[in-house]
């Protein structure tokens, strides 16, 4: 008996060990997908997040339901990192993914003025990025090859500001404040150089103020002593709620009208019944409000991935990852070079034709912009704490 128990023993001892010799060549044969990584540059944390997380939640969405899909050369995980949106505090993380070569693209940077500082380190990487949602129009003018925009730029959103004020707002007088970032500043030049050439006269102040204050009451009084009945912010939701809120204590009666810089949840809960009635145009879409099978799905899909409704810009995230997967999906397994790879990644991107998102059909130009029939400029209005779709500008504007 004893005998008999050390040769099953024995036997079993032997299967157990071509088990695991079996297993340890699924995993590392011939068979077995690389892994490779997504990264993703935005403020995660800070006061500028609500603008930047729903990108994020989109990124990881999209990655999720490639490897799911199975049908990629490789296994892909997104390295999320952390700029507060701080061009400064964009260096490190930026350097740490361009000197990965296990990323193969990134998206982002969210913000501006983080791209205009840490881009020219991820171009010289031939790293493809697409941005869901940086919109200063002078990043497509520095020639990077591999830099894309996954929305319309400051000219498409802040372009049609006037005649919002103007038309839809049915204000006379305008008041333009920026908050000196690249973003803010280049928007509010935009929205006056319009305002100036469209409607002369309109235009009854222009200033600007330094961001991550709390005290805004020499803005407010002057906005105030302008008699102006709307006031135009180019900036960021933190700024744009204090302004209000210290303009209305003021007297200021008439209609905020900002950009997507200030459409989030921050505006909504700072600025409280003082942002009741402002105007916010943005080129993010509501895909909630969509009806497209592809955006339902996205919805739903959204919702059971993070327990949450989709915000701004999470649409945009999760097409600009979708697009790079894609490219990955046509490129096929990376090889040796992973320089050659990632040029030959952003010469699909660039091929990219009809590809229909959630939020858009996407094709690019040459210098990484949209084409002008994939660029939308949505209108919402806050009424009630909540931002309710007014409808597309264009249309807006033409029944107005």
């Amino acid at each position: 008996m004893r005998n008999w128990r050390v040769v099953v023993v024995a036997m079993l001892a032997t299967l157990s060990i071509v088990a695991a010799a079996c297993g340890k060549s699924t995993s590392t044969g011939s068979s077995s997908k690389p892994a490779y990584k997504i990264g993703f540059l935005g403020a995660l944390t800070g006061s500028d997040a609500q603008l930047v997380v729903g990108s994020e939640k989109g990124a990881n969405l999209a990655i999720k339901q490639a490897n799911d899909k199975g049908d990629l050369p490789v296994t892909l995980s997104l390295d999320a990192q952390d700029t507060q949106g701080d061009k400064d505090k964009a260096v490190a993380p930026a350097n740490k993914l361009a000197g990965d070569s296990s990323i193969l693209a990134i998206v982002g940077p969210a913000f501006s003025g983080e791209s205009l500082s840490v881009d020219p380190t991820i171009q010289q990487a031939s790293i493809p990025q697409i941005t869901p949602s940086a919109t200063t129009p002078g990043l497509a003018a520095l020639g990077w090859k591999a830099w894309f925009r996954a929305v319309g730029n400051d000219f498409s959103q802040g372009g049609p500001a006037p005649d919002v004020a103007e038309k839809i707002i049915k204000g006379t007088k305008v008041y333009i404040a920026n908050d000196n970032t690249a973003y803010g500043a280049g928007l509010a030049g935009i929205v006056r150089d319009g305002l100036n050439a469209k409607y002369p006269g309109a235009l009854v102040g222009f200033n600007s103020v330094d961001p991550g204050k709390d005290d805004y009451s020499d803005l407010a009084s002057k906005i105030v002593a302008s008699k102006a009945d709307v006031f135009f912010w180019g900036g960021y939701s933190p700024e744009a709620s204090k302004i209000i809120t210290q303009a209305r204590a003021k007297g200021f009666t008439g209609t905020f009208l900002g950009a997507d810089g200030s459409k989030d949840s921050t505006f909504l809960a700072n600025a409280g019944a003082n942002g009741e009635g402002a105007y916010f145009l943005c080129p993010c879409a509501d895909v909630a409000t969509i009806t497209d099978p592809i955006d339902t799905k996205f919805v739903s899909d959204y919702k059971a991935f993070t327990h949450e409704d989709p915000i701004i810009y999470s649409g945009e995230g999760y097409d600009s990852t979708n697009l790079i997967i894609d490219a990955i999906r046509k490129t096929g397994k990376p090889g040796s070079d992973i320089t050659s790879y990632r040029k030959a990644l952003a010469t699909a991107i660039h091929a990219t034709t009809g590809f229909a998102g959630t939020t858009k059909t996407y094709a690019f130009q040459a210098n990484g912009e949209l084409v002008d029939s994939a660029v939308v400029i949505y209108l919402y209005k806050d009424q009630g704490g909540k931002f309710v779709l007014q409808g597309k500008v264009k249309d807006l504007l033409a029944k107005a």
